[in-house]
Order: structure tokens, then sequence, then C-alpha cells
């Protein structure tokens, strides 16, 4: 359960805090007000993405997170490229690239510490 005052606080950082920092015109405030919305949803699986990634780095196995940030880039890249150019998405095939990149990362993130789980799982 989210506190309430921290819902204020979210929606009145979303909807003009971060604008008031740096004024735009109506038309880039709701496109960024756009991208925020697609791509707050991609949060859990970055911030896990963060936690795998220092755990992996801990394990000494550098060349697994270099392919994970790879996986995660290339994705996106090409559904950028799929989302924008070709049927010309603008901002929000952009943010829906991206949220997408963000979750085929978590996926390949727990892949790659699947060793670490299935002795786990098998036990139960």
């Amino acid at each position: 359960m989210i506190p309430p005052w921290l819902a204020r606080w979210g929606r009145s950082a979303h909807r003009g805090g971060g604008v008031a920092l740096s004024p735009a015109s109506a038309e880039v405030e709701h496109l960024a007000q756009g991208y925020v919305s697609i791509r707050i949803w991609g949060a859990p699986a970055t911030i896990a993405v963060y936690a795998i990634t220092g755990w992996l780095i801990a394990l000494k196995r550098a060349r697994s997170v270099l392919m994970l940030q790879l996986w995660i880039n290339l994705i996106n890249i090409g559904l950028d490229v799929l989302f924008v150019i070709v049927p010309g998405l603008g901002v929000p095939g952009v943010a829906t690239a991206t949220l997408i990149g963000e979750w085929a990362g978590l996926v390949l993130a727990l892949w790659l510490c699947r060793d670490a789980f299935l002795p786990a799982l098998r036990s139960t």
C-alpha cells in the first residue's frame, strides 16, 4: 500500500514538478507526460535488473552483465525502429519500445541467475 503523502507527491512530480524545472510548450509537456505514463510501468523491471546486475558483478560474471546490457539496448533500438520509423508512433512508440526492452531485460536477467534459484525450487 502506497502512503497517501507519497501518492500525492508522485502525482505532483509527474504533473508539474519536473516541468517546473524546465518550462516547455504545452505540446512538449503533453508528450512528456505521455512518455512518463508509459515508462513508469518499467520501473519494477529496471530496479530488479539493477539488483541482479550488482549480484552478477559480485559473482565476477561481467560477461553476463555485458550480454544483459546488449540485450536490453538491442531490443530497445530494434523496437524503436519498428514502432517509430515504420508506423510513426512517435514519443509513445519510443516509450513502449523502452518499456518492452526493460521487461525483456528482466527475463534474461532472471534466466542468467537461474542456477541460484533452481536448487531452492527443487527442494520444495
